[in-house]
């Protein structure tokens, strides 16, 4: 093939769908990949489910074309890409079978592993012994209607080939995600002991009822901001009393959280479950180190006492003594959070996973 052909066969046009109607990990991670898309020259859109406002709001913002997602099966659509935010969605599993029959389908799981994996883990308590099993083999139904299936961690692969016997197929593959290049907050306050940062939705996955737990065993009196909100605020706000307003903040969503990652010493990532969180390469590229619970993909971006310290999932006695030991440490603090901004500008810059995205629809085109 030509170098003219080659660059022809490159301009797609593609559809970025997803069910999710939240402006979450889910959304941002569509926006930059529509971004990096666009800028190769390909013509990408986005479809969205009914009430999703917000993200709505932001493709207008972003002079990014919106469909209904029941417009989005378009045989003139060169790659079908859906985003799964639930990885047992119906409604995503009925446009994927229709489109499949038109043209190169494409998913990317965002779930974690973790919570399926330990019951223990789950909000709602233990789940009957045929909920796996029937799960399961829905999930390798609509594997066998796509043409390619991407996650974003190594560790999320290997759980996908073992729970749904995917073997050596090679429509699995493992793109990190990436973000666009982002300048280092400024230099890490000075202190005796430095601020603790925490943000996301205020939902059971994201354990801050985990980190109030954590800071009352804590032996340094680190202070706490937890940027975000959502429907489990009240029970969030009801854990944390007699330390908000002492010593703990909860300002909801920040427009500008650059703005905060400066007053921080070190980020707090106390998820039960997390797939492969923005919010810890965000922190790294500000040049902060990240305490993190060590589930899915977290151990792939936080390299333990070298960019961040990450802590077996639960350990709350374990969670306090690392937050008392970068709160309280600002040399190692600055140290960890530069090798963190370096390692992601090395591994999860925008480009790369454009570039191997694009690899995955032109594969998926040719199947």
């Amino acid at each position: 093939m030509s170098v003219a052909a080659r660059e022809q066969h490159r301009e797609m046009r593609v559809c970025l769908a997803t069910t999710s109607t939240s402006v979450g990990g889910v959304w941002h991670h569509m926006v930059h990949l529509a971004r990096g898309l666009r800028e190769q020259g390909h013509d990408v859109h986005v479809a969205l489910g009914a009430g999703a406002a917000g993200p709505l709001a932001q493709a207008r913002e972003l002079r990014l074309e919106a469909r209904p997602l029941w417009k989005s099966i378009d045989r003139r659509v060169d790659v079908w890409h859906v985003h799964l935010h639930d990885s047992y969605d119906r409604a995503a599993a009925g446009l994927l079978a229709a489109r499949h029959a038109l043209g190169a389908a494409v998913v990317t799981e965002h779930l974690p592993h973790f919570n399926g994996s330990d019951r223990t883990l789950l909000a709602e308590g233990p789940r009957s012994a045929l909920t796996a099993p029937v799960k399961t083999a829905l999930k390798r139904v609509s594997i066998a209607t796509c043409d390619a299936v991407i996650v974003p961690s190594a560790r999320v692969s290997d759980f996908f080939r073992s729970r749904y016997r995917l073997g050596d197929t090679d429509k699995l593959h493992a793109i990190p995600l990436g973000v666009p290049p982002q300048p280092a907050a400024g230099p890490i306050p000075e202190g005796a002991i430095g601020e603790v940062l925490a943000s996301g939705s205020m939902i059971v996955q994201k354990g801050f009822d985990l980190l109030c737990q954590a800071a009352r065993l804590a032996e340094q009196p680190w202070p706490l901001t937890i940027l975000g909100d959502g429907p489990h605020r009240a029970s969030i706000e009801r854990a944390f009393a007699g330390l908000l307003g002492a010593r703990a903040t909860l300002p909801g969503w920040q427009d500008e959280p650059l703005a905060w990652l400066e007053r921080a010493r070190v980020v707090c990532l106390p998820s039960r479950w997390e797939t492969f969180p923005l919010a810890a390469i965000e922190a790294q590229l500000a040049a902060r180190p990240v305490v993190a619970f060590a589930v899915d993909g977290i151990p792939e971006i936080v390299v333990h006492d070298a960019t961040g310290l990450l802590v077996e999932p639960g350990d709350l006695a374990g969670l306090a003594r690392a937050l008392d030991r970068l709160s309280s440490d600002r040399d190692l603090a600055i140290r960890m959070g530069q090798a963190g901004r370096e390692r992601a500008l090395e591994l999860f810059g925008l480009d790369r996973m454009i570039r191997s995205t694009e690899a995955v629809y032109e594969a998926a085109r040719e199947r």
